[in-house]
């Protein structure tokens, strides 16, 4: 069958199960390797019936000839009317055919790591929401109103009379009144029974979508609230919201860097989110957070890191849906992306829905009710928005700042010395603020003696042994370590076991063979081992004679260093 990016295949699995859809999708890069094409281009896909379910023994492989994932796809100006009972275009699948995203009636949860094109996609996200003239755009942004502030340009410099974000929180005090109004609007819809079983979004009732970009810094383990605000009161009121939130017409849109449930707030605000969309991760663990259970799907999410991928997606849409890369619209570098955000929110202003009256009465009393005199009707006032209305933007959280020397006096270490931060996802552990930060970042035990040929006056690296630790659990061949010996003597006239292997490590070059496929020639030779276990030993007693090595790169790699090296 002809796809828009090159065809799919058809195939009925055997009647015996031996072959299973899962098998055919781990082998999806060998696949890719026998046809020279590029990683991610063959996906396996299990056939569904008429009624959408899933059949156990026919399978699709797409075979993408058009890399769409490393295209640049520009963002679609379109300045028409949507509603979002609809589902609205996002990018392109890697086969061609439009992701479309339906936000109603779900959560959805977005993971990226810094630079792969998460708040990009927020905005084509925002762009096609801002559209829709049956829903309210609440936004929480921690980071000082960066990524929500160019959509309000046009109304802070008056080309408009009303922002398409409706409200903008940039400080987790303001994210609480946020989740306040929310949960008293969902109950208030509640108690009233509008529209049966569930509220339709109209212009008359709009929904709320609440877009939160880095909710770690809202919910995260290393979120810090100010005041006498908890952080267990905003992971619960977060969850509540979203549990409760799907039949009143409230949904959320959640982006953090990593899915672990330290940076998503625990595992039931994770578990309700049921669309996942996946950019790139730097290691399978990530990637296995964000699509839990799917081994298939993580691998394939981890070759969407590189920069020629930037933008790349996975998408799960709904639970238990499709899950299949894809590429996201772009909407432009620096001044371009700004200037595009621009025309749009000026252009979509009057689409987006007020409040209705009824809710935003409910919405403004709880607000009020925290008891700081502040209401719904003041979200935009000059206390709580002042920051907004100009160019000085402080972040309140951030994940892109080293530590400063400001930094490392108050934690009472000299400037002058910087050690290195323990990280995690790539950000500083420690929180920033004029706290000063935790000592047991800093001070460490440092009695390690110096390594040979390393100066004696050197800094000994307080991470070296934990470092030597993790490369020597990878390094190890096997759980016992054993003296190299044959399974059997060797005939003579035959070509050693041993000598066999070194050649063909020798023969792969510089570029380096691992474990399974030395076996694998071995095996179609004749000359292999009757235990396929045997040829760790044998690799461990190349390397301490120095025939061989791993180098750095590749887990699992050996190059062939010869006798003289």
């Amino acid at each position: 069958m002809p796809t828009r990016a090159g065809f799919a295949v058809n195939m009925s699995l055997p009647a015996n199960g031996r072959i299973k859809a899962r098998t055919l999708a781990n082998k999806a890069e060998d696949l890719e390797i026998a046809a020279g094409m590029a990683a991610g281009s063959i996906t396996v896909e299990p056939a569904v019936d008429n009624r959408g379910r899933e059949l156990a023994g026919e399978v699709w492989i797409y075979f993408d000839v058009e890399d769409i994932l490393t295209q640049t796809l520009p963002m679609p100006e379109d300045h028409t009317e949507l509603s979002v009972n609809d589902a609205f275009p996002v990018g392109l699948f890697a086969d061609g055919a439009p992701i479309l995203l339906r936000l109603r009636e779900i959560a959805a949860l977005i993971v990226g790591v810094r630079g792969r094109g998460k708040t990009n996609l927020l905005n084509v996200i925002i762009y096609q929401l801002s559209r829709c003239t049956d829903v309210v755009l609440w936004m929480i942004d921690l980071k000082g109103g960066r990524a929500a502030k160019p959509w309000l340009r046009p109304w802070l410099d008056g080309t408009v009379k009303r922002p398409v974000l409706d409200w903008v929180a940039t400080t987790a005090a303001e994210a609480y009144r946020m989740l306040t109004a929310a949960k008293a609007l969902i109950e208030q819809r509640s108690n009233a029974g509008y529209g049966g079983t569930k509220v339709k979004p109209s212009r008359r009732r709009p929904a709320v979508i609440i877009i939160c970009d880095e909710v770690a810094a809202l919910v995260g383990r290393h979120a810090k609230p100010q005041g006498r605000l908890k952080l267990s009161d905003l992971v619960a009121l977060l969850t509540l919201c979203i549990q409760l939130g799907r039949s009143e017409a409230v949904d959320f849109v959640l982006a953090t860097q990593r899915a672990t449930v330290t940076m998503t707030g625990g595992g039931d605000l994770k578990s309700q989110c049921e669309m996942r969309i996946g950019l790139g991760v730097t290691n399978p663990q990530d990637a296995q957070s964000v699509f839990q259970g799917n081994t298939v799907a993580a691998k394939l999410l981890t070759k969407l890191k590189n920069f020629a991928t930037r933008g790349a997606v996975l998408v799960q849409n709904g639970d238990g849906g499709r899950i299949a890369p894809g590429k996201s619209f772009f909407m432009g570098d620096d001044q371009e992306c700004l200037d595009l955000i621009y025309r749009a929110a000026k252009e979509h202003a009057l689409f987006p829905a007020p409040l209705d009256p009824a809710g935003a009465a409910d919405v403004d009393a709880a607000v009020r009710a925290l008891g700081d005199g502040q209401g719904y009707t003041d979200r935009w006032s000059e206390e709580r928005a002042a920051h907004l209305y100009s160019d000085n933007l402080e972040d309140d959280w951030t994940d892109d700042e080293a530590p400063g020397d400001d930094d490392l006096v108050a934690a009472g270490v000299p400037a002058t010395t910087k050690p290195r931060i323990p990280t995690a996802g790539g950000k500083p552990q420690a929180p920033r603020g004029d706290r000063p930060r935790s000592s047991r970042f800093f001070e460490r035990k440092r009695t390690r003696p110096a390594r040979d040929g390393q100066p004696a006056n050197a800094r000994p690296d307080p991470y070296a042994e934990e470092w030597e630790a993790i490369v020597s659990h990878f390094n190890k061949a096997t759980a016992e370590e054993v003296e190299y010996k044959p399974s059997e003597p060797e005939e003579p006239g035959k070509v050693s076991r041993y000598d066999r292997m070194l050649q063909i490590i020798k023969d792969a070059g510089s570029a380096g063979i691992k474990p399974g496929r030395i076996l694998a020639r071995m095996t179609a030779e004749g000359t292999a081992w009757e235990e396929r276990t045997s040829i760790y030993p044998a690799l461990k007693k190349a390397v301490d004679e120095r025939k061989i090595h791993q180098p750095a790169g590749p887990r699992g790699v050996y190059v062939y260093r010869g006798d003289d090296s």
